[in-house]
């Protein structure tokens, strides 16, 4: 289970409308859902919602070592767990490493789905241009 690898992280509460992440913010911290929801918000706009248990934020940025590429904002009272210093941690602790990689294949899987079943309706409305520059973003 996620949960356990989270063991040795402090659990934190987050009050409605706090930020977990700041878009453009620096990478540093990992949260892991244990409790509430979070909106994942990008230039202003609400990107999509996350509840499930275990979900973990922030390893974008980390793992590139790159400024959020989007704000986390608080929907509810959040419980989640934080690994400070995160990068280290994803070197040191390979359980954890392992998790994070499961969730970003899940998250692969699932863009590499939608953008094919897209680029099959796109093909029936016949623009051409979009549909290369869709295939030159999937390396195809």
């Amino acid at each position: 289970m996620v949960l356990k690898s989270f063991d040795r992280s402090p659990a934190r509460i987050f009050a409605e409308g706090s930020f977990l992440i700041t878009e453009g913010g620096p990478p540093s911290n990992l949260y892991l859902l244990e409790s509430g929801e979070v909106e994942v918000i990008r230039h202003g706009r609400v990107v999509t919602t996350i509840s499930d248990v275990g979900a973990i934020i922030g390893e974008m940025s980390v793992l590139l070592d790159a400024p959020h590429s989007a704000s986390v904002r608080a929907k509810t009272t959040v419980m989640a767990h934080v690994v400070e210093n995160a990068r280290e941690a994803l070197k040191q602790r390979p359980e954890l490493t392992f998790k994070v990689a499961q969730i970003l294949a899940r998250r692969l899987g699932a863009t590499t789905s939608f953008l094919v079943e897209s680029r099959e309706k796109l093909e029936s409305t016949a623009d051409r241009d979009f549909l290369e520059k869709v295939a030159h973003l999937l390396g195809k």
